[in-house]
């Protein structure tokens, strides 16, 4: 049987005496079934709360040791599983051969059925002014909701490019999610921009985009007024903003009062929703060279929104800007 703890009769902490005593919880079971509704055997289902962390970086066959770090049960042969009794909000994702499943419950509701749709596919290419990008990292996440009592559940796959900067995701998690090049704001990189691609995937879809391209390269140079010789302009977190739609947000976020028709706000970096709207549009992330030179590339015809923060020569986390701007351009 599965119990639950009831502590009574607190007392001063000079004479504590606890008084445990055992009540029965229900059996959290649950099933997992196919896009046709028949039992999953041997799907692997995990478990996330706002206390205990799901991540995943890669998505293999079957078994793969990369999701051995995070806590699971098995399907039995009729697609049933149990997990312990949850104490909070509670999602749970199944990954099997042929797909992906996702249901989130509060504390007191049991799993019931989840069910399996068929992977999505991204595959595309890394460049920039036209040319490849090799041996560099890809990430793919889902747009998803975060911070509060929300599980966490960190998705963020990853793959390097081939010598032609090409690159695929196999099994991606169909929904909203955003595709982009890796770049840190503080780490030495060949990409001087990277581009992020919203896209929304149906089950079993197939889609190729092209990561720094089409379009022109833009180049030029930050300068901050009042700061001293030799002021770092590299350690910036600096994005561009494509003005027109992405995909459409996540019901999570309705209501919210995001809206790219009313440009760029802060907002879009500094809270969780934020984040999450802005890897609904077509954004740039740029990284300037330390004298404040910065190259965008692959730009289409449009209007955009620049929004610029410096942070100067401080290193580690960025905790406050010492210059910025919001620049409309086209």
């Amino acid at each position: 049987e599965i119990y639950t703890l009831s502590l009574h009769d607190a007392l001063p902490i000079s004479d504590v005496q606890l008084d445990v005593r055992l009540e029965p919880s229900p059996h959290y079971t649950g099933s997992v079934v196919d896009a046709d509704g028949k039992p999953v055997k041997d799907a692997r289902v995990y478990r996330s709360t706002a206390s205990e962390q799901f991540s995943l970086n890669q998505i293999k066959e079957p078994g793969a040791a990369e999701l051995d770090m995070n806590a699971r049960v098995t399907t039995d042969g009729q697609g049933r599983f149990e997990i312990a009794t949850p104490l909070e909000k509670y999602t749970l994702i199944a990954i099997a051969g042929d797909g992906y499943g996702e249901v989130t419950r509060g504390a007191s509701e049991l799993p019931g059925q989840i069910r399996i749709t068929r992977w999505a596919k991204v595959s595309g290419r890394l460049v920039q002014s036209g040319k490849p990008v090799p041996n560099w990292l890809v990430m793919l996440s889902p747009i998803r909701a975060g911070g509060g009592d929300e599980p966490h559940v960190f998705i963020n796959l990853q793959t390097k490019t081939e010598g032609d900067g090409s690159f695929v995701f196999e099994r991606v998690p169909p929904g909203s999610c955003q595709v982009n090049g890796w770049l840190h704001f503080s780490v030495e990189s060949p990409l001087k921009s990277s581009r992020s691609i919203p896209l929304h995937l149906a089950p079993g879809e197939k889609v190729d985009v092209l990561l720094g391209g089409p379009g022109i390269d833009v180049s030029g140079q930050f300068v901050a007024e009042n700061q001293p010789t030799g002021f770092d302009y590299h350690f910036a977190i600096n994005y561009l903003l494509a003005r027109r739609p992405g995909v459409e947000p996540p019901a999570f976020l309705a209501g919210k009062g995001f809206d790219w028709k009313k440009g760029w706000s802060d907002a879009w970096s500094n809270s969780p929703e934020g984040k999450a709207y802005r890897e609904t549009l077509h954004t740039w992330f740029v990284k300037p060279e330390p004298d404040g030179r910065f190259h965008i590339s692959g730009l289409e015809p449009g209007e955009y929104d620049f929004a610029v923060n410096l942070y100067g020569a401080t290193e580690g986390c960025p905790l406050q800007s010492v210059a910025q701007r919001g620049v409309p351009c086209s």
